[in-house]
């Protein structure tokens, strides 16, 4: 019987560990203080991750009517190659160097990202990437995080490009594909969908 019982405990003990450590918050809503929401695609296990907007809009990088005094941003590594902007954690510092230049009304896709709210901000191209290839499987509007937003009543990913705040140069900069296999450099005026993100 004792046998038993130490079988039966620890079988129930590998099974809570497996159940806890199988434990993701990706997929779920994340409701902000500020009243804003998104679906959780990044966790880091510690209670913090990354929040993508519910919704997406297309419009330019930079105001069509600037596209000939168009200004390199300064706190922006540029550069020339898809296969350099891997990193997913430079966002908010692409963000926050575009307002820096050029104001919070200077960008329209960062204005529509800030619009969403305090610490909202235009991803840069690695994590759009990490997004749609890795959390979204590569499968647009039929991965689990975009099926995850249209059951919260949202948009999936639906459009062919994403805007990053990746910059290549003063006149272009990096978009990624809805399955986020492909990179490329774009005018800087042209419409192009964005997703907010928001870290937490």
């Amino acid at each position: 019987m004792k046998k038993l019982f130490l079988l039966l405990s620890a079988f129930l003990f590998a099974f809570i560990s497996n159940a806890q450590e199988s434990t993701s918050l990706v997929g779920t809503i994340k409701v902000f203080e500020d009243g804003s929401k998104g679906v959780v695609f990044f966790d880091k296990g510690d209670g913090h991750g990354i929040a993508v907007s519910l919704d997406e809009v297309e419009v330019c990088w930079y105001p069509a009517k600037t596209k000939k005094t168009m200004q390199d941003i300064s706190g922006i590594l540029n550069v020339n190659s898809p296969e350099l902007v891997n990193n997913p954690d430079c966002g908010v510092a692409n963000t926050d160097a575009i307002v820096v230049q050029l104001g919070k009304e200077g960008s329209p896709a960062v204005k529509w990202c800030m619009s969403h709210g305090d610490g909202w901000y235009l991803p840069c191209a690695g994590g759009l990437r990490f997004l749609l290839a890795v959390a979204n499987k590569g499968e647009g509007d039929k991965g689990p995080i975009s099926i995850a937003i249209e059951m919260l009543g949202g948009q999936g990913f639906t459009s062919s490009w994403y805007w990053s705040s990746s910059e290549m140069s003063a006149r272009h900069a990096f978009n990624v594909s809805r399955s986020g296999s492909a990179v490329s450099d774009e005018n800087k005026y042209e419409s192009v969908a964005v997703r907010a993100f928001r870290n937490f």
